[in-house]
């Protein structure tokens, strides 16, 4: 009797669970389902639940992590995983494709193991033989060990090919806003090799921002509120869309050597291959401006005239600066005294603007160029004319292309609010944009 009893199944026993635990590493294997090791997340999951049908476990729940590193334990799902089988303790397998799905640092490998096998719960590997038995602990041991080696190699290998690629001029990496990376055909090489092109519609913009503040009349503030309303945005990426750029990225562009053919890389700097976009008299300039505010602060210039920097007292040889003054009737604009102002015995106090102004004209008028003096200077005066000129034709077509692009893009928003894919609240403060875009 006892012995029939033995032999009986427990009608109260349970039959085995399981969860099922699927990684890749990067965002872009999670979109296209590949892997470099030729796992992708469907491949993963059908050779894990074949791997619980095989030990009659029946699988209750699944954890993906889509584009995350198995360097660390700080992945939303798998601590997700960790927390549910501690919690529950109803779980009797974790399995996962191979090991190093678990994880690819040592320590973290024995740390999360002991705490799923203290909740009942054996990690099983679908590629590799390991169980509770003391070989197939030491296998996962050894296993653990070579994912850890694996990672580590990779990233050294990543790093010196990342900076030979630097050393021979190339761009490790995404290239400025200015730029665009592209990937020219190479033949036998389905994906073609990786390259860094002018961008024709951003980098007018990019080299405008230069000139502009090498003039040290601009914070980057307010160049950056400028080129907002020029149409600059940044590159979209992913599910990043353009918008755009923030006073400290402006800040970053504007010291940035990469504009003028240099590429950085751990600090050492090395000839680029790619085109520079601002040459680097301007670029100087401006890091001489950038060091200048650095130490004075940044203070935007409140009043503009064309004879600033240019007029001084006649009496004490001080610099003369434009102020203008408010009072009854309006407002009034002179010229100041800069050595009276500081404690110099001077004279000269106040010069309306206007009065000054008709003496610089007369002065010219009276004055008479030797001809070669006067054809250098009207070389010099159309040549600039033609580099504005230019300047603007350029940011003309950039202007063009973007009031098209906008157009195209309203229509498109339209479109998808007919089809109901757009609520009415989100077409509306679309339409405003584009219209504030459009105007700009």
């Amino acid at each position: 009797m006892s012995t029939e009893m033995t032999d009986q199944t427990d009608p109260t026993a349970r039959p085995a669970r399981a969860v099922l635990y699927l990684r890749v590493s990067t965002a872009k294997q999670a979109k296209t389902d590949l892997d470099p090791e030729g796992l992708s997340l469907p491949a993963q999951r059908e050779s894990c639940i074949r791997k619980a049908e095989e030990l009659g476990a029946e699988v209750v729940d699944e954890y993906v992590d889509r584009g995350e590193s198995a360097k660390t334990v700080d992945r939303p799902q798998f601590r997700k995983m960790v927390s549910r089988v501690q919690a529950d303790r109803d779980i009797d397998y974790v399995i996962l494709d191979k090991i190093n799905r678990f994880a690819r640092n040592r320590r973290d490998d024995a740390n999360m193991l002991f705490e799923l096998r203290a909740a009942g719960a054996t990690v099983i590997s679908v590629k590799e033989n390991i169980d509770d038995t003391p070989a197939g602990m030491l296998m996962h041991g050894i296993l653990a060990t070579l994912a850890e080696y694996e990672s580590r190699n990779n990233g050294t290998e990543a790093l010196k090919g990342m900076t030979r690629k630097a050393q021979v001029g190339g761009t490790p990496g995404r290239a400025p806003i200015g730029y665009l990376n592209v990937r020219l055909p190479v033949p036998g090489q389905p994906r073609g090799m990786a390259d860094v092109e002018v961008d024709p519609e951003r980098a007018p913009h990019v080299r405008w921002a230069f000139e502009q503040y090498a003039t040290g009349e601009w914070t980057t503030q307010s160049l950056a509120d400028a080129l907002d309303a020029r149409g600059l945005r940044s590159v979209s990426v992913g599910k990043r869309p353009s918008k755009p750029l923030l006073k400290s990225r402006v800040a970053h562009m504007l010291g940035n050597r990469y504009y003028v053919g240099t590429v950085t890389f751990r600090g050492a700097q090395y000839k680029g291959r790619h085109e520079p976009i601002v040459d680097k008299a301007l670029f100087e300039r401006v890091q001489t401006v950038l060091r200048v505010k650095a130490t004075t602060g940044e203070k935007t210039s409140k009043h503009h005239h064309y004879l600033k920097g240019t007029v001084f007292c006649g009496e004490c040889h001080s610099r003369l600066v434009f102020s203008r003054n408010r009072g009854n009737g309006g407002s009034y604009d002179y010229f100041k005294c800069m050595g009276r102002q500081n404690g110099v015995a001077c004279t000269i106090g106040y010069v309306r603007a206007d009065w000054l102004e008709s003496q610089v004209e007369t002065e010219w008028q009276q004055n008479v160029f030797p001809t070669e003096l006067a054809a250098e200077l009207r070389g010099a005066v159309l040549g600039r004319l033609q580099v504005m000129h230019q300047g603007a034709s350029e940011q003309l077509g950039v202007q063009t292309k973007r009031l098209q692009d906008l157009d195209g893009e309203r229509s498109t928003l339209l479109k998808a609010h007919l089809a109901g894919a757009v609520p009415l609240d989100l077409l509306k403060t679309e339409q405003e944009r584009i219209a504030r875009e459009m105007s700009q």
